[in-house]
Formats: C-alpha cells, sequence, structure tokens
C-alpha cells in the first residue's frame, strides 16, 4: 500500500507555492525500504523550486502500516496534540469500521502526533525486538523456555512481546525467569520494566499466557 495525494504546498521559507505529491499512507510490509526512507526523513520532504531551500510538508493524516508486525499508526500533525482527544475520538469510530471491513480486525490503530513521535516509536520498536532476540538466546543457555505473545496486548500495557518462563507453562513462574535473564544480562531494560510490571500487578503473568501465540513455547 502506497497512498498519495496532489496538493498545493507552500515553501515555509519563501512562501512560494507548487503542486507536490504528498504521501498519505505507506505499508512497510510491502515496500521494506519505505522504512528507511522514513527513519531519514525523507518522507513528504520538497525542495522548493523557487528558493531551492529543502522543507517538510505535514500532511492533515499519514499512516504507517506494518502488516507483519501488526501495527498502524495513525499521525496527526503535531498541532493537533493540544485537542488530542477530540481528534482522535472523532477518527477512531471510522477506522476502527474500515479495519473491519478490510478483514484487519486484528490491527490496533496507534495514534500519534507528528512525525518524530512515530520515528520515535518505531525506534522503541526495534530496541524491544533486539532485546526480546537476545533474551531468547538466554533463556536457551538458561534452561528456560520462552513464548511470544500478541503484539497488539504488548504495545498496549508496556511489555515485552517474548516472555521467559521455566519449564511446563507455569504463570507463577514467569516473574524469576524474568528476574534470571535479566540477572543475566542487566542492559535488558525492557525486562526490569516486565518484572517490575509483573510484582505490581499479579493477575499479568496469567494475562500474558492468554494472549500467548499459538504455537509458540
Amino acid at each position: 500500500m502506497i497512498e498519495q495525494s496532489t496538493e498545493t504546498v507552500s515553501c515555509s521559507k519563501c512562501g512560494a507555492e507548487f503542486e507536490a505529491d504528498i504521501l498519505t499512507g505507506i505499508d512497510v510490509a510491502l515496500y521494506p525500504e519505505l522504512k528507511d526512507f522514513f527513519m531519514q526523513g525523507m518522507v513528504n520532504m520538497f525542495q522548493c523550486p523557487e528558493c531551492e531551500s529543502f522543507f517538510y510538508y505535514e500532511p492533515t493524516l499519514f499512516a504507517y502500516q506494518d502488516i507483519k508486525e501488526g501495527f498502524l499508526g495513525i499521525v496527526f500533525p503535531l498541532s493537533y496534540e493540544k485537542d488530542a482527544d477530540r481528534h482522535i475520538k472523532k477518527f477512531r469510530e471510522g477506522i476502527t469500521a474500515a479495519l473491519n471491513e478490510e478483514g484487519k480486525e486484528y490491527l490496533e490503530p496507534v495514534f500519534l502526533f507528528g512525525y518524530q513521535s512515530l520515528k520515535d516509536f518505531l525506534e522503541f520498536e526495534d530496541k524491544m525486538e533486539i532485546e526480546a532476540e537476545i533474551a531468547e538466546h538466554i533463556c536457551k543457555s538458561l534452561g528456560l523456555d520462552s513464548f511470544k505473545i500478541e503484539l497488539p496486548f504488548a504495545r498496549k500495557h508496556g511489555v515485552q512481546r517474548v516472555i521467559p518462563i521455566q519449564r511446563g507453562l507455569d504463570p507463577n513462574t514467569i516473574y524469576p525467569a524474568t528476574l534470571e535473564v535479566y540477572n543475566h544480562n542487566q542492559q535488558l531494560n525492557s525486562y526490569l520494566s516486565l518484572a517490575k510490571a509483573i510484582s505490581i500487578n499479579k493477575d499479568l503473568p496469567a494475562m500474558l499466557l492468554k494472549v500467548k501465540v499459538r504455537g509458540r513455547h
């Protein structure tokens, strides 16, 4: 998916107006190269034909989709953040209906304001993925099991997507297994955060097993 529209844009430096093709939606699962393009700040970056300066154009709405990761980011202009609840409420009903119609009800939209917030989110996701891969290797070396949970749940609750557990899938062993992984490598801050979350919410281990991705333990 690549969505775009032709709009009249104004140079932020000299005010000159010209027509430009604005990207309003991308799916990086279909076009992986677009993720790097976005992270480098090149999406909707234009050069003014008059003064030749470069400037960024912020569309009213930008959709960043990654079907493989079950992610849909809806990015509003940064100026909308001061009235965030109203904009999200207005848009949520329509996007939910559209996703259900397309058979994508498993996607839980994440609403963000400004491109930088999406960039920060994606960098955080990449960091979580790296820590998860390291944790999987540690689990194997320590004789622990691990399982993956559904990504929408992990994002909503701010927890890792790979959960350490002792043999037998007893939810009561998630906490000690998580601490064991963290103590093995104290650079894995997401696992320290997971342990803290479990110590606060005693129901969390059982909840994690309920959203376990099938066929993985």
